[in-house]
């Protein structure tokens, strides 16, 4: 994250030299040495950072270069932040305090001159110690140690595995497919997931050494080098005497292909490809084996899934799961105890075992690891302390699991590791809302600006990083964008670890611990009140995060007046203020000197005002009013925000006019009123892509369809009726938004709109407590890129709803919900063509599954949840049914419990 404080500094520093020229009378050109040197600091980093895994001297010259970078971030914000209070005086009082701008200007020259000396003292240290230049290697590096420890022969299969079972048979069958052409099978799952295990199981399957006649393993790791690599193939499938051994040894890389291509041509051959980190790596690789069309294979394993389907994209890759509670427990107790049994295990052990496997949280390689130390340690006392420790005992030796895993840390490209180690201010376990991380992310200046929206690329970069199996998909949306997400606890440890060696990020939880003056990222995950009592000094603090569950005890989340104070007051360099679930009453005055801050979350905070100041806020870019918040008054200051680009509000409950026609950059508005907005002029808005508004009895409403109609970029739009009697306008005005694709309707609608009146590129549509009296779908079924329909509670009213032939063309997705007159559903066949995911949920007099579902041969999924009894008997195979024509995978839920089975088959 140093680098990213540097391209932060640097824009700044153009900004100043650009527009405060003649505030820099005197220091200008310092000024602009400073920014050329950070650009060439961050060149430097970007080549150092990998080379610093390998080489101590140059990981010490690389700290120095992140601390003296950070140190010149703290000088320009520092300045910036003293020339914007000089900027709010009067022309009287700046005239008054002409000479205070002289000393401060001069403090600036000293800064700057003092970095120059620092900067000539590292390079002259590095020439000094011998540093070579970044670009040069040495021969052993600790990586390649790294890899060779983890290098392991096929031939040995570890008898100690658990839940590979039926992996084992999908993939021998796989191999044993007959197919005409090369087919390439990946093994695709985070380290220490088993991927080499289960793949040298199947190696050694004998069916399979009996079906190939020519069989290879090779191990590639992240220091590939083909000709070794090669080698050590040719080496395998050709078994050759001494004499061939000689010639084999003399060939270069161009000879080493040609003799590997001519001697596996013809023959059905395997040939494992294990842990392969580069798309390059394997266009390097493929040239040796031939296209055959008699079965031949070839399987990888990797860490990213893009190197999977860059190999081959007709084959699916292959993804490895985390153990369930039960087989993490049997595994743990087989290298523990030597025995899978609970017997064997005494009973004082039990609990402390459980929380120790339940820390690996189902990595495999981790209950490995924790299993064989403590199968040396026979008292409780040990297992306790290896439970106090096991972050520390899990990095021991350089094949401990964390060192494992920090392979993957260490071949992100760049731009993704700073996004990755941010990752770390999340408590353990979180759940991570997408949307959120995004918005810290550029808050934090780690997204690039481009031609693309900024959140397009964080997207992107969160993607990369769920691809390479660094972060993990709880939650996604029904076309498939990831909604949540979170770290594997074990994967976390490592995170923090080096986290706190480069962003000087600190945790604070339940232990107690003064604040490093240092540090510019603080999370908080339990009383802060503790946090502050000592009134740290964190100048330089940029981030701070408070973590609070929303089940504690009332009177424990009121944040004290003092600490906003001492954080407002003491904290002037913040950029991002986090206050989720937590009571704060209201805001101090002095939050506007926090000028430079670009995100602040005041969701469910209970806050019933903002100061006036808040129009300081120049550089904020998200504001969450969301949840309960209760403002009596939004004030003007909203307006003065010319950088915001997302306000989200509570409708209900916050109260006034709001303006906003000055706000040029504002991407999202959710949810206001209506009657709220004060717009001055038309066509301002132009950013705007997703909006909410509440609508009540005195809207104007043609005063807002007009409105829409000039939102050019519009993609989302929320329609909700405050009053329930009331019915929400007509859409007419909607059909000339060609860029929305997505409508939420809450409210009643007196008659289902003609598919004209509807927005053209309509893709996403849900409707709720809409009272519809007649069946909306034959209207709907007449919408051409409708995808995803939502029904949901109250929105029809009917008995019978009847989905008919001939309309539907792209709708993958269906849901109704809470329909509570419906009875009888019918699916004529050939309706929706397309439908991939039905979803039934709720709607208790519906007591069969759909008429003419059978017709829906594209379905996948059927989501049943919470419906009655009836409805979930009527799902168990009978006689009449046709059980071989349908295939579908069906979800039965109540509550949390949530269990699957293949249709037809007993629930």
């Amino acid at each position: 994250m140093a680098e990213s404080a540097i391209s932060h500094v640097a824009l700044s520093l153009s900004d100043l030299l650009v527009q405060k020229a003649e505030f820099l009378k005197g220091v200008g050109g310092q000024v602009e040495w400073l920014r050329d040197e950070l650009r060439r600091m961050q060149c430097f980093l970007k080549d150092a950072d990998a080379k610093q895994e390998d080489d101590q001297r140059v990981h010490n010259w690389v700290t120095e270069i992140r601390n003296a970078a950070y140190d010149a971030e703290d000088i320009v914000d520092t300045f910036v932040l003293k020339m914007e209070s000089w900027r709010r005086h009067s022309f009287i009082m700046r005239y008054a305090h002409i000479l205070k701008k002289i000393l401060v200007l001069r403090k600036v020259g000293k800064e700057i001159e003092a970095f120059r000396a620092r900067i000539s003292d590292i390079s002259r240290s590095c020439e000094t110690y011998g540093i070579k230049s970044i670009g040069e290697g040495t021969s052993s590096t600790s990586r390649e140690r790294l890899c060779q420890l983890r290098r392991s022969s096929p031939r040995g299969v570890d008898k100690d595995v658990i839940g590979m079972e039926n992996d084992t048979t999908q993939l021998v069958a796989e191999l044993l497919k007959k197919e005409n052409r090369l087919a390439v099978i990946s093994l695709v799952g985070m380290g220490g997931i088993g991927k080499t295990t289960l793949a040298k199981r199947v190696f050694n399957h004998e069916v399979v050494r009996d079906h190939f006649n020519c069989l290879a393993w090779i191990y590639v790791s992240q220091d590939y080098k083909p000709k070794d690599v090669l080698h050590g193939i040719v080496r395998e499938v050709t078994r050759p005497t001494k004499e061939l051994l000689e010639t084999i040894n003399n060939l270069q890389e161009e000879g080493l292909e040609k003799m590997l291509y001519e001697h596996l041509r013809g023959k059905r051959y395997l040939v494992v490809v294990d842990d392969i980190w580069t798309m390059e790596d394997w266009d390097t690789l493929k040239r040796v084996f031939p296209e055959m069309d008699n079965g031949s294979k070839v399987m990888l394993t990797t860490r990213n899934r893009d190197i999977a389907l860059h190999a081959d994209l007709r084959t699916t890759p292959y993804e490895l799961h985390l153990l369930s509670k039960e087989e993490s427990w049997e595994l743990f107790l087989r290298k523990a105890f030597l025995d899978g049994n609970d017997t064997n295990c005494p009973q004082e052990f039990q609990d402390i075992g459980r929380r120790i496997v339940e820390k690996c949280d189902g990595l495999p390689l981790a209950i490995v690891v924790a299993g064989g130390m403590l199968s040396r340690k026979s008292s409780v006392s040990e297992w306790e302390r290896f439970l106090n420790n096991i972050n520390s005992d899990f990095a021991k030796g350089q094949n401990g699991v964390l060192s494992i895993l920090a392979l993957s840390y260490i071949d992100l490209p760049h731009h993704l590791k700073s996004c990755f180690l941010h990752l770390s201010l999340f408590p353990e376990h979180f759940v991570i809302s997408t949307r959120k991380l995004f918005q810290l992310w550029i808050a934090e200046g780690l997204i690039p600006q481009r031609r693309e929206r900024i959140e397009v690329i964080a997207e992107d970069y969160l993607n990369e990083l769920i691809d390479r199996n660094m972060v993990q998909v709880v939650r996604t949306t029904v076309n498939k964008r990831v909604k949540q997400c979170r770290i594997h606890d074990v994967l976390r440890d490592l995170l923090i670890f080096k986290a706190n060696e480069e962003i000087f990020i600190e945790i604070h939880g339940k232990t107690n611990f003064q604040p490093s003056i240092k540090s510019r990222h603080h999370s908080v995950h339990s009383n802060f009140a503790r946090y502050f009592a000592s009134e740290p000094s964190i100048p330089r603090l940029r981030s701070l995060l408070l973590f609070h569950q929303f089940e504690l005890c009332y009177p424990t989340r009121w944040m004290k007046v003092s600490h906003l104070d001492f954080i407002c007051s003491n904290c002037k360099l913040l950029r991002v203020l986090d206050f989720e679930n937590v009571f704060i009453g209201h805001l101090p005055k002095v939050i506007g000197k926090l000028i430079h801050l670009r995100y602040l979350c005041l969701k469910n905070s209970r806050i019933n005002k903002l100061p006036s100041t808040m129009r300081y806020l120049k550089s904020l870019q998200t504001l969450d009013l969301s949840g309960a918040v209760f403002l009596r008054e939004i004030p003007n200051a909203i307006c003065k925000m010319g950088n915001l680009r997302h306000l989200y509000m509570n409708a209900s409950l916050c109260k006034g006019k709001l303006r906003i026609d000055t706000l040029k950059n504002l991407h999202t508005l959710s949810l206001v009123q209506i009657n709220n907005l004060k717009l001055q002029t038309s066509g301002i808005l132009l950013n705007l892509r997703k909006l909410g508004v509440a609508l009540d009895e005195d809207s104007d409403v043609n005063k807002f369809s007009n409105s829409i109609a000039e939102l050019e970029h519009l993609e989302s739009l929320q329609l909700v009726s405050s009053i329930p009697a009331a019915s929400l306008p007509s859409l007419q005005g909607l059909s000339v938004v060609h860029r929305l694709t997505k409508l939420f309707l809450q409210g009643r609608i007196n008659m289902i709109p003609g598919p004209r009146e509807f927005p053209p590129n309509i893709a996403q549509l849900t409707l709720k407590g809409s009272f519809l009296s007649m069946n909306p779908m034959d209207v709907l079924k007449q919408l051409p890129k409708l995808s995803i329909l939502r029904m949901r509670n109250l929105s029809y009213m009917g008995d019978q709803m009847a989905i008919s032939a001939g309309g539907f063309p792209l709708l993958n997705f269906l849901e109704l919900e809470g329909l509570d007159e419906l009875q009888v559903l019918t699916i004529e066949n050939g309706a929706m063509p397309r439908l991939r995911h039905l979803r039934i949920s709720s709607c208790r007099e519906l007591k069969e599954l759909p008429v003419g579902i059978m017709s829906a041969t594209t379905l996948q999924e059927l989501e049943i949840i919470r419906m009655p009894i009836a409805f979930v008997n009527s799902l168990r195979p009978n006689a009449s049914s046709d059980e071989s024509s349908f295939h579908a995978r069906c979800l039965v839920r109540e509550g949390e419990m949530r269990y699957a089975a293949k249709f037809f088959q007993e629930l």
